[in-house]
C-alpha cells in the first residue's frame, strides 16, 4: 500500500506576477470551431464536454468533440480551417460524455443526469469518414443504459466501462477486437470507479475521495487487487501512464491540489515520486484544478479548467518543468470546474493537440517545442518504381525511399481515359485494385515533404494480367439428360463464357454464367462436342 501522510512540499512553477491569466507559453492557436445545437447545461455554461482525436491512415485528422446532447466529427487535417463532418444526435443530455476510438471505431458513452434516456454504449464505423460517411451503429444497452467513463486496453481489444448504473461498484469489460462490443464480464472491484487507466492488463482506478488503486484485470471474472495509493487528499479523478510503462502521473479534481507522479515499474509497489502544479494566477490565487492528463512521449498534456491546457516536461519525473500552456479563460481568480479545458488530445499524427472548452467549443492547437524545423528534404519524386502483377485486376507500384518524404500519391489510369484516379499511401509502395484484365495503364508517382508535393515521376506504363482460363474442367450428365460442365474458380473472374458446338461444325454455342458451372440443355444423343471455358475478369 503507497502512503504518504506528510509531503515535503508541492513544486509550484510560478511566473505570473498579475491578477489574471496570461494567455499562451510555447503554444499557438491553429484553428477553433464552435457550431453546436445542442442545448448547454449546468447554468448554460457547459456546451461541450470531452474531445478525443482519429486519424485515417490516409493524412487525414479529426476531431470528435461530444456536447450534451450530441457527438461531432470535424475534419481538422487542415487545422487552420476545423470542418464539421456530421453531427449525431443522442437520446440523453448530460453534463458529462466520453468518447475513445479504437482501429475504425468510436465508442461514447454518457452518464446521463437530466433526463432518463438511455444510450448505453454508442458505436460508430469511421472507416470511410475521409469520404465523408460516418456509419452510426447504434446503442448497445443490454449491459447498461448509462456509465461515466470507458478506456480501451488497446494492446488486448478491451473496452472498460467504468461508473455504470448496472455496475456502479465495477466495471464492464467488452471484446472489440471485431470493432463491436462482445460482452466478456461484468465485474465488482467494491467501491465507485470515476475513471481508469489501463495497460498490458493492469488498470489504475481512479475512485474519487477513496484514492488511486491498482487492479490486475488479465481475468476480468476476478480482478486481483495490487496497490493503492491515498497519500493525498482529495478527488482521485484519473491518471494516465508513461510510455516506457514506469510512471503515472494522477490528478485530482479538488481546488488547490496538486498532480502526483507514482513510479509504476512494480504496480504491486507504486512509489511516491513528487506532486507539482502550476497555477497561472499565482502568487495571488492558486487553487486551480486539474481535469485529465495524458501523456505523449517526454510531455504530459493537463486539461486544465480555468487555466486551459497546460503541458508539463516529465522527461525527469523527479523534477517536472512547464514546457507551455494555452488558456481560453481571461480569469482574475479561480471559481471551480464550470469553464475552461474539459478534454485534451496530444495523439494525432500531425503533432497538432486537440483541446475542448466547454464553453467555446473546439481548438486546434501546436505546441511550439515540438515544431519540426523546416524540412531539408527536396519532394522529388522516388527512383527505381518497379511494378509487379500479382492478379489480372491489380498491381503493386513500388519504389526507393525519398530521404525525409513524409506520404507518397499514385495516379493511374487506362491508358486511353482522361480520368486519373489517386491514392495515397505512407509507406514505399501501393498496390492497386479493381483494375481490368488485360489492358494497358498508365501511372506516376509523387512524394510530399517540406509542407510541398512534388513533380509526379515520368509516365510509366504496365499491362495487367491476362484473365487465365479455368482448370480442371469436367463433363457429367443430369438424370432427366441434361449435361453439366464444371471447372474451378479462378482468382479475379467475376463471370464465365462456355461454348461448344457439334464436332465438325463451324458454328459455336456461346452461353454465360456467373458461378463454376453451367447446365446444357438440348444436346443430341450420340453425338460428340467440342467445349471451351475462358474467364473474365473486371
Amino acid at each position: 500500500m503507497t502512503k504518504v501522510s506528510t509531503f515535503i512540499g508541492t513544486i509550484c512553477l510560478f511566473l505570473s506576477l498579475g491578477l489574471s491569466a496570461q494567455s499562451s507559453m510555447n503554444m499557438t492557436l491553429l484553428g477553433t470551431w464552435d457550431g453546436s445545437t445542442s442545448a448547454c447545461v449546468y447554468g448554460g455554461v457547459v456546451c461541450y464536454n470531452e474531445v478525443w482525436g482519429y486519424a485515417d491512415g490516409n493524412g487525414n485528422e479529426f476531431a470528435i468533440i461530444c456536447s450534451p446532447e450530441e457527438v461531432h466529427f470535424i475534419d481538422v487535417t487542415d487545422p487552420t480551417n476545423p470542418t464539421l463532418v456530421q453531427t449525431f444526435k443522442g437520446t440523453g443530455r448530460s453534463i458529462w460524455r466520453d468518447v475513445k476510438s479504437f482501429g475504425n471505431y468510436v465508442y461514447v458513452v454518457h452518464d446521463n443526469n437530466e433526463t432518463n434516456d438511455s444510450e448505453g454504449l454508442w458505436v460508430f464505423n469511421v472507416s470511410n469518414i475521409g469520404s465523408g460517411s460516418i456509419q452510426d451503429l447504434g446503442f448497445f444497452e443490454n449491459d447498461f443504459k448509462r456509465a461515466h467513463n470507458i478506456f480501451i486496453d488497446e494492446q488486448h481489444q478491451r473496452l472498460y466501462v467504468a461508473g455504470s448504473n448496472t455496475e456502479y461498484n465495477g466495471l464492464i469489460v467488452y471484446d472489440i477486437s471485431g470493432g463491436t462490443p462482445q460482452l466478456i464480464t461484468s465485474v465488482q472491484i467494491g467501491a465507485y470507479i470515476h475513471d481508469l487507466y489501463v495497460r498490458d492488463h493492469i488498470a489504475y482506478l481512479s475512485l474519487g475521495n477513496s484514492g488511486l488503486y491498482v487492479f490486475d484485470m488479465t481475468n476480468p471474472n476476478s480482478p486481483q487487487y495490487m496497490d493503492d495509493f491515498t497519500g493525498l487528499s482529495g478527488y482521485n479523478h484519473s491518471s494516465w501512464g508513461t510510455e516506457d510503462n514506469n510512471y503515472l502521473v494522477t490528478a485530482y479534481e479538488t481546488s488547490d491540489k496538486p498532480l502526483v507522479i507514482l513510479d509504476i515499474s512494480n504496480p504491486s509497489n507504486m512509489t511516491y515520486i513528487t506532486q507539482f502544479k502550476y497555477p497561472l494566477l499565482a502568487p495571488n490565487h492558486t487553487d486551480n484544478i486539474a481535469h485529465n492528463p495524458l501523456i505523449k512521449g517526454d510531455y504530459a498534456y493537463v486539461s486544465y479548467y480555468e487555466d486551459g491546457v497546460e503541458i508539463f516536461d516529465i522527461s525527469d519525473p523527479n523534477n517536472p518543468t512547464i514546457a507551455g500552456y494555452y488558456d481560453m479563460v481571461a480569469n482574475s481568480s479561480y471559481n471551480g470546474t464550470d469553464r475552461g479545458a474539459w478534454g485534451v488530445y496530444p495523439f494525432l499524427p500531425s503533432g497538432h493537440i486537440l483541446v475542448s472548452d466547454d464553453l467555446t467549443g473546439l481548438y486546434v492547437l501546436q505546441f511550439d517545442l515540438l515544431t519540426p524545423p523546416p524540412p531539408t528534404c527536396t519532394p522529388d519524386f522516388p527512383s527505381n518504381i518497379t511494378v509487379s502483377i500479382p492478379s489480372a485486376t491489380s498491381a503493386t507500384i513500388s519504389w526507393d525511399p525519398v530521404p525525409d518524404a513524409e506520404k507518397y500519391q499514385v495516379r493511374y489510369k487506362l491508358k486511353n481515359s482522361s480520368t486519373w484516379i489517386t491514392e495515397g499511401t505512407f509507406g514505399t509502395s501501393k498496390t492497386i485494385t479493381g483494375l481490368t484484365a488485360s489492358q494497358l495503364y498508365e501511372y506516376r508517382v509523387r512524394t510530399f515533404c517540406g509542407d510541398a508535393w512534388g513533380e509526379y515521376s515520368p509516365l510509366a506504363r504496365f499491362f495487367t494480367a491476362t484473365c487465365p482460363y479455368p482448370e480442371n474442367i469436367t463433363f457429367s450428365q443430369y438424370p432427366n439428360g441434361d449435361h453439366r460442365l464444371e471447372w474451378d474458380a479462378v482468382t479475379g473472374a467475376t463471370k464465365y463464357q462456355v461454348r461448344y458446338r457439334e464436332v465438325g461444325s463451324s458454328n459455336w454455342e456461346i452461353t454465360g454464367t456467373l458461378n463454376t458451372f453451367k447446365r446444357l440443355v438440348g444436346l443430341n444423343y450420340n453425338t460428340t462436342y467440342d467445349f471451351r471455358v475462358r474467364s473474365l475478369c473486371p
